[in-house]
């Protein structure tokens, strides 16, 4: 394929990296407004259903901004099927938008134990070192498992499907509570609100994609991020 072919590529790729986090910053108002006053079953249909697609844009947008690094480093083309083929996993997608990890466990859990040993302890002493050696142990694992627990949540809320062991309709007004919902949402909302701020966008791109900041500059009539809205009552 030729360099001038999809917009040069890079340029292509710039402006795909552009939108795609105003795709993100869309969704999730919506998914808050909806959460705001329907009946409790379209609350938790729409809440995890945009959240889902949201996080989809971020890893989209995370996924563009490599390839474009990757396009100017090496040289190398990206035409629009190619493209579009490696944005087709939904797992990817969610894998490359998993930035923090939320924890809510109980203070006799596992995992509620090690929190508290972190916090309670001098940072550096044995008793937090062992707690956050085995808590770190518990992040890879969460961070490994996320993408494809966010893609299962988002087949939840799109589709009917029949339980193979009950035999019964799942649906996806049946599939989250409201509370459940507006944690899907307030975790979305918290890792776009670190991509949308501007300082800490170009500081983290001038030092692992040196040029992304100018590109991005050059291109006057882009689109503009939509403000990260409040988080659902």
């Amino acid at each position: 394929m030729r360099r001038t072919q999809f917009l040069d590529s890079l340029q292509g790729l710039v402006e795909c990296v552009s939108v795609a986090p105003g795709r993100l910053g869309i969704g999730l108002p919506v998914g808050g407004a909806r959460l705001g006053g329907p009946p409790e079953g379209i609350a938790a249909v729409w809440g995890p259903r945009l959240a889902m697609f949201a996080r989809e844009e971020l890893g989209r947008y995370r996924l563009l901004r490599d390839w474009w690094h990757e396009a100017k480093t090496t040289g190398r083309s990206f035409d629009a099927t190619e493209v579009r083929s490696r944005l087709d996993d939904h797992v990817e997608k969610q894998r490359a938008a998993v930035l923090s990890l939320t924890y809510e466990e109980p203070p006799d859990s596992v995992v509620g134990k090690l929190l508290i040993a972190c916090i309670q302890n001098k940072i550096g002493s044995p008793e937090y070192n062992a707690a956050r050696e085995e808590l770190e142990k518990v992040d890879k694992w969460r961070a490994r498992r996320l993408p494809h627990e966010r893609h299962e949540d988002r087949m939840k809320a799109l589709y009917v499907d029949l339980d193979p062991q009950s035999g019964a309709w799942k649906r996806p007004g049946d599939s989250f509570s409201r509370d459940e919902a507006r944690r899907r949402i307030n975790d979305a909302l918290n890792d776009y609100r670190v991509q949308f701020d501007p300082t800490n966008r170009r500081i983290h791109n001038a030092e692992r994609r040196p040029g992304l900041n100018e590109c991005m500059d050059s291109w006057t009539d882009k689109p503009e991020l939509p403000q990260p809205p409040d988080a659902p009552d």
